[in-house]
């Protein structure tokens, strides 16, 4: 009673009917239509009706045609560019993580406001996630997250799908097959047509990174720790690349111009090499030092080096060329400067493939046991502190263990000792150690 007074209340009103084509089966039409001309004919009602005609199947489409003849008055096709659905979905004052993500919808003609919409909450989520990384990480991602995003969407659109895009590229067997259309299977044909797509889209292969944001696409949230991370990794390649161009062209215009205040140019020229002392190579320092030395800037020289050799611990392989490269021969000090850290990142990495190859649950080498034992402990000390996890829980172990059968040597028995020693030292100066810790320190 109370639905028909609340229907016999409906007059001079504009009703809309959306989304016709998404209409369960048991809804006819013909009912859609009869309902809504008897609103306009007997209700004196404006009657808007809403469908997108491509998803109707069939019999619907052309019951569509046929009662859109005798009832509608007035027809709209409604199909907007790509740039005007992004005006429309990204509103009148788009931010920039938006502006980019409008640049890729437009090269991919996508049109479909909602998806744009859909897409900008999405980027707006990744922008706020990645606040302070590199400019080239946002982009990357916004790069991919549209691709994904109208692959999924827009599955009839003629995008790959996007288990094809993950996969693209890994499979190298599409390389040895004929180019030859006739002699190509219609999925072949299909997934050739995938690959020009992506390809003039600029997309060569899928990264960690991409995977987890096609899977974020799908899901409707992202895995923001896992998202974080490899966003972070990237940054870094994105950073350290940057930096090496600052470097490489600041270098260029010393060598190659004659313009500039001299004593300014140089001293520009220290700031940028110390900035860049974490990208550079050890032949890229040398030239440099000899530049500042030639100056009557030895001291700063030498300062370079020393930093030099501090901030690559991480990265003891810039040490290894310590005769220079291609016959290029350095200066006695500087050569003798690179061959010590050399030599000592040879010994802890020495000790650190004997340390990790030795496990006493399944069996090891002797020889590695004592390599270890003939190591100074501040060299297993150092490779504890750089681990964590299960490896920080295995070396310590090991250390523990090494010295306790009954063949063991002094220098083996001294290992143990040590490394007792060293967790006592620890718990004893922080509480807070104490309680992560004490749990592996063995009664003597």
């Amino acid at each position: 009673m109370a639905n028909e007074l609340s229907f016999s209340a409906v007059r001079k009103a504009v009703i809309c009917f959306d989304d016709l084509e998404r209409a369960a089966p048991s809804l006819r039409l013909a009912d859609v239509f009869g309902l809504a001309s008897f609103l306009k004919e007997e209700r004196d009602c404006r009657v808007l009706l809403i469908s997108d005609q491509d998803k109707l199947n069939g019999e619907k489409k052309d019951d569509l045609t046929l009662y859109t003849e005798k009832v509608v008055d007035e027809l709209i096709h409604f199909a907007p560019a790509a740039q005007t659905a992004c005006e429309i979905a990204l509103g009148e004052q788009p931010t920039a993580v938006r502006l980019l993500l409008q640049e890729r919808m437009i090269f991919l003609g996508v049109s479909n406001i909602r998806v744009i919409a859909r897409l900008a909450a999405m980027a707006d989520e990744l922008q706020a996630l990645l606040a302070g990384l590199h400019e080239a990480v946002i982009k990357e991602v916004v790069h991919s997250l549209a691709l994904f995003g109208a692959a999924y969407f827009l599955p009839k659109d003629g995008f790959p799908p996007p288990s094809f895009i993950r996969e693209y590229d890994t499979d190298w067997r599409h390389y040895l097959k004929s180019d030859d259309q006739t002699t190509q299977t219609e999925e072949e044909k299909l997934q050739s047509v995938w690959r020009e797509k992506l390809g003039s889209y600029g997309y060569s292969e899928t990264s960690a990174l991409d995977t987890v944001i096609s899977h974020g696409v799908e899901r409707g949230y992202f895995d923001q720790a896992t998202v974080l991370k490899l966003a972070t990794e990237l940054s870094g390649t994105a950073e350290e690349l940057a930096q090496r161009a600052t470097y490489s062209n600041s270098w260029t215009k010393f060598w190659h111009s004659a313009s500039g205040d001299s004593a300014a140019l140089l001293q520009s020229l220290r700031v940028i090499t110390d900035d860049s002392l974490r990208v550079i190579s050890a032949n890229d320092l040398y030239n440099a030092c000899e530049v500042f030395k030639e100056a009557s800037q030895e001291d700063a020289a030498n300062a370079l080096l020393e930093k030099f050799i501090a901030v690559n611990q991480s990265r003891p392989g810039v040490f290894s060329d310590a005769d220079g490269p291609f016959g290029h021969i350095y200066n006695e000090a500087f050569a003798q400067r690179l061959k010590a850290e050399a030599i000592k990142h040879a010994q802890i990495s020495s000790a650190q493939e004997a340390l990790d190859a030795i496990d006493f649950s399944s069996g090891w080498n002797s020889k590695d046991v004592t390599r270890v034992s003939e190591v100074d402990f501040s060299e297993l000390e150092a490779l504890l502190l750089a681990s964590e996890g299960r490896v920080f829980t295995k070396r310590l172990k090991t250390l523990l263990n090494i010295g306790t059968g009954s063949d063991a040597s002094s220098k083996e028995k001294q290992v143990r000792e040590n490394t007792i020693d060293w967790l006592r030292k620890l718990t004893t100066s922080d509480p807070i150690l104490a309680i992560r810790l004490r749990r592996f320190i063995p009664t003597r």
